[in-house]
């Protein structure tokens, strides 16, 4: 009989949230099944879910502030899955409910904000389930059997948060290659030099200083695409217009998923300069990185959480400090005055995916620890 586990989100289908659903196709000994509060916009799923529906406000802040779910309830009790895999430590604390009620093993993988936000920030959020992570964080210490760090960055990161060290596994979850096909280089020059920029719009991301590293590249040949959505779109906009550069940015708001894989062979360089937000918000890893470089597209990014172990400074791509446009300028006209160079970081790029954050291997190891939970757990 093949085994099931059960993967819980609030909210199921989330487009920014590519790495919860990427591995599915490649489980080989576990049957996945989708299990949240709610369906993002009532966006298609690539497996079986469970989520009520017309979840509505009211029902909301029940679960948010009790942990009760009647739906979510009866669906546990019904199909008692054999083993329970959370993504975000928030959204890990309320699966603890489940996964204690129901005696199920419980895997909670960490991404970033859920460990890089200082207590403080959570409780002065104003969202009721941080806050009641906040509140209840050594409740999920106890309940969870496993913690998964996607990068060594957020390990230490957790270390530093507290959580108890031998429950904490480093797992990259990985990119599929096939997906993200290597694009075609060539080392003559062209008349446009194309930036491509794919991140929610939020202070983490920093777009911000990318805009201010083209003005001081000065290069009309110079265009930059903006694929994504978020809370500082019309700043940005605002910021490029005072910049004198609106002209060579094409903002094209959200993306689906699908057509990040067709820009990003239209391109010549991936730019996401990440910084650390004043809120203590930092990138985990990325997994726009790992799909840049599958695709053969070289990097310039920034020296900040777990992107030095996506990217090879020198190697891969190149890496500056954050929140310095100049050294952000200086990294990227390198590229546009040597693409030869852009050829051998991208060979180098796809050859590190490949034996490092293969999606096949290493969703076959997080199946192998899910048999190695449950058998402790027994």
């Amino acid at each position: 009989m093949v085994k099931q586990v059960a993967i819980y989100r609030h909210q199921l289908g989330k487009p920014s949230e590519s790495f919860i659903y990427t591995p599915l196709p490649h489980y080989q000994t576990y049957k996945p099944i989708l299990v949240g509060t709610e369906v993002w916009e009532n966006k298609p799923l690539p497996v079986e879910h469970a989520a009520p529906a017309n979840f509505t406000t009211m029902q909301r802040i029940i679960h948010r502030a009790s942990f009760r779910n009647h739906y979510l309830e009866n669906w546990f009790r019904q199909h008692q899955p054999d083993i329970l895999h959370a993504h975000f430590a928030i959204d890990g604390l309320y699966a603890s409910f489940f996964a204690h009620r129901y005696n199920i093993p419980l895997i909670v993988t960490l991404h970033g904000f859920d460990v890089t936000r200082t207590q403080k920030e959570l409780m002065t959020s104003k969202n009721l389930s941080w806050i009641k992570y906040a509140l209840n964080r050594k409740r999920l210490f106890r309940q969870c059997d496993r913690f998964l760090c996607v990068s060594q960055f957020i390990y230490e990161k957790a270390l530093q948060a507290g959580f108890p060290r031998e429950k904490l596994t480093q797992h990259y979850i990985g990119v599929d290659t096939e997906l993200f096909s290597a694009r075609k280089h060539t080392a003559e020059p062209s008349e446009q030099f194309k930036i491509l920029h794919v991140a929610r719009l939020t202070e983490k991301k920093g777009a911000k200083f990318l805009l201010e590293a083209i003005k001081l590249i000065d290069d009309p040949r110079v265009k930059l695409t903006i694929a994504g959505d978020g809370e500082l779109n019309s700043t940005l906009k605002r910021q490029a217009a005072d910049l004198g550069i609106l002209n060579q940015i094409d903002f094209l708001g959200f993306v689906p998923y699908s057509e990040i894989q067709t820009l990003m062979q239209t391109h010549q360089v991936l730019c996401v300069p990440s910084v650390t937000a004043v809120d203590g918000d930092a990138e985990g890893l990325g997994m726009v990185f790992l799909e840049a470089a599958a695709s053969g597209l070289p990097i310039v990014s920034t020296r900040h959480g777990g992107i030095p172990e996506a990217v090879i400074d020198g190697e891969t791509g190149y890496l500056v400090r954050e929140r310095d446009s100049k050294a952000l300028a200086n990294a990227l006209r390198l590229l546009i005055c040597h693409p030869e160079t852009s050829i051998e970081l991208s060979r180098k790029a796809r050859l590190w995916i490949n034996r490092k954050f293969s999606i096949q291997t290493n969703t076959q190891a997080l199946e192998k620890l899910y048999d190695e939970i449950i058998a402790k757990h027994l």
